[in-house]
């Protein structure tokens, strides 16, 4: 029997993506509480097949999220990250650079998430974990947000459970602002929403597919 663990850095996160596994008995699907930065619970090479689909771009040592990969990932395994792309102009992309105007400014030395969707800085990072740059491909991708329901309710769902978004609506209750984040970012749902639909959303974004073959 094939087994799947999931790792992610929120504990709430895990906990709901647990609950559906355990209604339906799923005992070979698990999620932990992790840090993909330092995956020091996991033991070298323990691993087949390794995915990030714009999860481990957000951990909180960018620059050792290659070498973990690495690490937990059998030889002649794989390593597939859907990453965003900076300055596209795609929904995630529009999030952010709106909920940085809402946020104090990141510490010295902070390393955007963005730069996972930067090919050079894919090729740097697994390079210096130790795979040849013949090893590392790449292609652009897209990714639909597809919801029955209306873009103002899938804004919702960020607001609940998207971290930059949580940060922003958290830093502009202080300030007496989060009304005004909240009409930025409706009025990007509604513009980006390409459902002809009112009470559906369909939204693409382009994103990097990196594919690492160890």
């Amino acid at each position: 029997m094939e087994e799947v663990l999931g790792v992610d850095f929120a504990r709430n996160l895990v906990e709901i993506g647990n609950r559906p596994a355990r209604e339906h008995g799923l005992i070979n699907c698990t999620l932990q509480e992790g840090d993909a930065s330092n995956l020091h619970k996991l033991p070298d090479q323990s691993f087949d097949l390794v995915v990030s689909i714009f999860g481990a771009m957000f951990a909180p040592n960018l620059l050792e999220v290659a070498k973990e990969q690495v690490r937990v990932t059998r030889l002649g395994r794989r390593i597939v990250m859907g990453n965003w792309i900076p300055n596209e102009p795609t929904l995630v992309e529009k999030i952010l650079k709106i909920s940085s105007t809402y946020t104090p400014p990141p510490p010295d030395g902070f390393v955007s998430p963005m730069t996972f969707g930067i090919e050079s800085n894919m090729i740097e990072r697994f390079s210096n974990a130790g795979v040849p740059t013949e090893k590392i491909s790449f292609a652009r991708d897209t990714f639909s947000f597809s919801f029955p329901s209306a873009s103002s309710l899938v804004l919702d769902e960020f607001r609940k459970y998207y971290g930059p978004t949580m940060n922003a609506f958290e830093s502009a209750e202080k300030n007496c602002r989060a009304a005004d984040l909240q009409k930025e970012l409706e009025d990007l749902f509604n513009r980006q929403n390409e459902s002809p639909r009112k009470d559906a959303t369909s939204i693409r974004a382009t994103f990097l597919r990196v594919t690492v073959a160890l």
